[in-house]
């Protein structure tokens, strides 16, 4: 299971292959020096963010289901596993299943509002997407560059959400 620690160390990785002085890396054999690094960073975020929200959801379904034996809820996790990379549809669509018409609304933190979490949540997968199918990086249709602290900005981002998304979610119950 990918967590964000391991993001922490490719960034590391990429600080001391590169050093800490400004500017592009260098370009060998038409890719960035590092850029692998920070693509297998960007696809770790997104898979932490993904077991996120799995633990949430599985944290909730009691709550939504206090009827099923824990051996009925992880059927009913198993019957959802297939649910897709952590987008905000995917997770709204999930999280559908259990009684929520929107379950990403009115998430939000200081200095990230709602829609800077949604945007930051489709922007990292979206950049994933195009990692793991070989693609051009591309954003909304446009060229994107995949730099460290762009991916330093979304690993903040992936962890203020794994710290709130829970229990955001279970106080939905309250």
């Amino acid at each position: 299971m990918a967590t964000l620690d391991d993001v922490d160390e490719l960034l590391r990785a990429h600080s001391f292959l590169l050093g800490a002085g400004p500017g592009a890396p260098h370009v060998v054999n038409g890719a960035r020096v590092g850029s692998s690094l920070l693509r297998a960073a960007t696809v770790l975020i997104s898979s932490a963010l993904q077991t996120e929200v799995e633990e949430a959801f599985k944290a909730a379904l009691p709550f939504s289901f206090d009827h099923l034996s824990q051996a009925e809820l992880e059927r009913y996790w198993s019957d959802c596993k297939g649910w897709g990379n952590p987008n905000p549809d995917n997770i709204r669509r999930l999280f559908f299943r259990i009684g929520f018409s929107d379950i990403l609304a009115g998430l939000s933190w200081q200095k990230c509002p709602n829609k800077t979490v949604i945007d930051n949540l489709d922007s990292i997968n979206q950049v994933r997407n195009r990692i793991a199918h070989g693609q051009p990086l591309t954003i909304n249709g446009k060229l994107f560059r995949l730099t460290k602290p762009g991916v330093a900005r979304w690993r903040a981002c992936a962890g203020a959400f794994s710290a709130r998304f829970r229990p955001f979610v279970l106080a939905q119950y309250e």
